[in-house]
């Protein structure tokens, strides 16, 4: 519960919350438990004020509660178990592409600032040269460091307000959790770059060495940093890389699986049905009447009512055993996942029975399970054999089990199917959706829909249409969003890290010309030039990605959790990846080398 939350009695804080049922299973031996004061107002409370005194008034006038009661509202929240789940699934996947970007540009930053301090150092021994002391040089990188630091600075300032906006667009409910920059938080910003500058400036002038002159050539110590950073941008291009190969992987195998029934032509049509009993029309032939009523219509191929229909957000649980008196449950100590059905309901989604029959009017006896608990519960067992207890207050009545139907994924097919029951509709009580075959336009099925309903009670309200390809649309969009994520993410990690290898090698080539051709004047081949710089490239690669691997491996479980019957260590894909990978490097590294050598001749004039 939120921490704004209010204890349901005042003077207690609440740390844990279970339903009124559980809590005659966790305390059985109490033979007088009484539910809390309290009531579950499910649903958006706008006006909680006019709410507040049409519900005192409703409580006085229906409840005859007439003592100065003061009601008070204690905002809640509750989330699926299962969507919980989702979303710490998708969360897991974007927080270890944020790592594998935030370092990629890290490095990216360091490698564009050691490029450029290696012309400063350059610069640095030219004005020596010309008389600077090194006071004047101290001051001036001073003055480079402040100024880079202020720019990045005015470039965070500005980009803030953008990446903002979007996170406000894609995440609303960041509105509450953004903040601006305040000026204390500007000025740690600043230090702390300054600081981390002046440290790899340091350490740069420190341990890497350049030389000026025309016959200057790149020191051991700038190809070794050169390739290391390099190393360290393709290890992490590679790793991207190869996440997004898995990511299309798994959204694959999740195309090809089925969900159980067939979206097209299928509306799901649900209103509001009073539960006044002045208005309830809880007759025990109400749910026939109406579908014979729907069925009368031209514009309807099929239709049919269920209690929970797919991806609509809705369920419902009840007390299910074995005839020995095990429970039917997902995990210990649940409910049963049990959907109320018409008939022609299998039928009309596309659901494929694999042997028996589905339900028929008025045989409330008679339910029909799905595969995942049939294989659970009766594997190799006849169907006339097979039977289920329902718990009842009165206790457990024998239900026959009449058919098994193919697994529903009602929420997705990445999410794992629960053992689920159906039984008949025995009446109307609102909680039911009607679910039509049709491929007539929505409106005129909504048109149609109301006089036929309006025909059979009056108190059928707020009719409302959603085609079930938009819900399976509406369900697979996070999914395909993380995969335009995944994959441009990639991409751009790829490309940057070709661009550094093409510039870092057309500077390291372009810098060493004159000790290139002095080699290839010496007697030297290409491939001998190109295996010297290979060389230093793959000893650096080699020990940067067993270091990015080890890193990777110990958060492989957040990949995992979210890819669909995909294994986080594919071989051929790693192979392949690698394979191509650097293979684009080596050519990059060989073409460079090869442009360099065919000038030899004006590099030694």
């Amino acid at each position: 519960m939120p921490k704004e939350f209010k204890s349901f009695k005042r003077a207690y804080e609440p740390k844990l919350l279970i339903s009124y049922s559980q809590l005659k299973r966790i305390l059985p031996q109490e033979s007088s438990l009484t539910p809390d004061t309290f009531t579950y107002i499910l649903g958006n409370v706008k006006n909680k004020t006019l709410f507040l005194s049409l519900l005192n008034k409703h409580l006085q006038n229906e409840m005859f509660i007439f003592d100065n009661t003061e009601l008070k509202f204690s905002d809640g929240i509750g989330v699926s178990p299962t969507h919980f789940n989702k979303i710490i699934k998708r969360l897991n996947l974007l927080q270890l592409l944020y790592y594998i970007l935030l370092s990629f540009s890290f490095i990216a930053f360091c490698a564009f600032y050691c490029a450029e301090s290696i012309k400063k150092q350059q610069e640095e021994t030219i004005r020596k040269l010309c008389g600077a002391n090194n006071t004047h040089i101290f001051v001036q990188q001073i003055i480079d460091i402040a100024l880079t630091s202020l720019l990045l600075i005015i470039v965070m300032c500005v980009l803030y307000p953008l990446s903002d906006r979007i996170s406000a667009i894609l995440l609303p409910s960041l509105n509450k959790l953004s903040s601006s920059f305040s000026l204390f938080t500007l000025a740690v910003f600043y230090i702390v770059i300054i600081t981390f500058l002046s440290a790899l400036s340091y350490f740069q002038r420190r341990w890497v060495h350049s030389s000026i002159g025309r016959g200057q050539s790149a020191t051991t110590s700038e190809k070794v940093q050169v390739f290391s950073l390099l190393s360290l941008l393709t290890s992490l291009a590679i790793t991207s890389v190869y996440i997004s190969s898995l990511v299309i992987y798994s959204q694959i195998n999740l195309n090809n699986k089925s969900m159980g029934f067939n979206a097209d032509n299928i509306l799901i049509a649900s209103f509001s049905f009073p539960q006044s009993p002045s208005e309830a029309f809880n007759a025990n032939n109400s749910a026939q009447q109406l579908i014979q009523q729907l069925n009368s219509l031209p514009i309807i191929e099929e239709v049919s009512l269920s209690s929970a229909p797919p991806l609509s957000d809705r369920s419902g649980f009840s007390a299910w055993y074995t005839v020995t008196g095990q429970a039917i449950s997902s995990v210990k100590s649940a409910s049963t996942a049990s959907h109320r059905v018409s008939p022609h309901y299998f039928k009309t989604i596309g659901a494929k029975l694999i042997f028996g029959q589905s339900v028929q009017w008025q045989q409330y006896q008679n339910i029909v399970v799905n595969s995942a608990l049939w294989d659970q519960y009766f594997a190799g067992t006849e169907l006339s054999q097979a039977y289920l207890l329902a718990q009842f207050d009165t206790g457990k009545v024998k239900h026959k089990v009449v058919g098994v139907v193919n697994d529903i994924y009602n929420e997705g097919a990445d999410t794992p199917v629960q053992p689920t029951v159906y039984n008949v509709i025995s009446a109307l009580t609102g909680f039911e959706t009607i679910i039509i075959k049709t491929h007539a336009p929505i409106t005129q099925v909504e048109s149609e829909l109301q006089r036929a309903v309006r025909a059979l009670s009056v108190n059928f309200n707020d009719l409302s249409l959603t085609p079930l390809s938009s819900l399976v649309k509406n369900e697979q969009a996070p999914r395909n969003a993380l995969l335009i994520i995944t994959v441009v993410c990639s991409s751009i990690l790829l490309l940057s890290a070709f661009l550094y290898n093409y510039s870092s090698i057309k500077q390291l080539t372009a810098k060493s010309s004159t000790e290139l051709a002095l080699r290839r004047a010496m007697g030297a081949r290409s491939y001998q030039i190109c295996y010297l710089f290979l060389k230093l490239f793959f000893t650096a690669f080699v020990i940067t990605h067993i270091v990015i691997i080890a890193l990777f491996f110990t958060q492989h479980e957040k990949l995992q959790t979210f890819l669909f019957q995909q294994s986080v260590f594919d071989l051929n894909t790693i192979l392949t990846v690698h394979l191509v990978i650097l293979l684009a490097v080596i050519c990059i590294i060989a073409i460079e080398i090869k442009k360099t050598l065919n000038n030899s001749w004006n590099n030694l004039t």
